[in-house]
């Protein structure tokens, strides 16, 4: 009997051995399983800001790019050089200005005759058989581009043709019938001088060039 209460002491010494240690590690292992064993549904309060914070800077969206207000549209009131081009109608002639002549009134209201040179054509008479005008280019420019039109108030079977001279090379030549229209371009680069000869099978008729300008080099 003695012996037996002794290892009944010795267990209850053990079992209360055990108890303190379980009694102990139980903080540890509850914070362990909810740290690794559980996710917080809500997490920390600074968390919760944070988030927060993301979320309203995501729904802002970002103010489009400033843009800069255009200025006021404003309409030359007279002729000008446009870009990097010289309207030939802006140039003075080096000869011939008396062979020039304004525009006729039935056309001046007609589309497509802005800057308009007009050579009216000779009488046929002795020494009036063709009109000449002349420009001095001083190798400023490399191409010339214009709307040749022939007119005449009472149209007939009539023909016109004009030359075009780049310094004393062969010219490049235009010839119309009747009321009609072609464009034209030459190359000028290393020009000093453009020379325009009107020659017409009768008189009372004119040529004009429209929209004619030089590209500058």
């Amino acid at each position: 009997m003695h012996d037996d209460g002794k290892r009944f002491r010795v267990y209850l010494q053990v079992v209360g051995t055990i108890v303190g240690i379980l009694a102990a590690a139980t903080p540890g292992v509850i914070w362990a399983v909810d740290h690794f064993g559980h996710q917080d549904p809500k997490p920390p309060a600074a968390t919760q800001a944070q988030s927060a914070a993301r979320n309203e800077a995501g729904d802002q969206q970002a103010p489009p790019p400033a843009t800069t207000a255009a200025g006021p549209t404003t309409v030359a009131t007279t002729p000008v050089a446009a870009g990097n081009r010289a309207y030939l109608d802006t140039l003075s002639p080096d000869t011939g200005s008396t062979n020039l002549a304004d525009l006729p009134r039935a056309l001046r209201e007609q589309p497509g005759y802005e800057h308009p040179v007009t050579m009216p054509c000779g009488s046929n008479n002795s020494g009036d058989t063709k009109r000449l005008v002349s420009y001095l280019l001083e190798k400023r420019y490399v191409n010339l581009t214009a709307d040749v039109h022939s007119y005449k108030a009472n149209p007939d079977e009539y023909r016109v043709q004009l030359r075009f001279y780049a310094d004393n090379n062969q010219p490049q030549v235009v010839e119309l019938t009747g009321n009609q229209q072609q464009q034209f371009t030459m190359p000028v680069d290393g020009v000093k001088k453009l020379t325009l000869e009107l020659t017409c099978e009768r008189p009372g008729a004119l040529v004009t060039l429209t929209n004619a300008w030089l590209d500058r080099a």
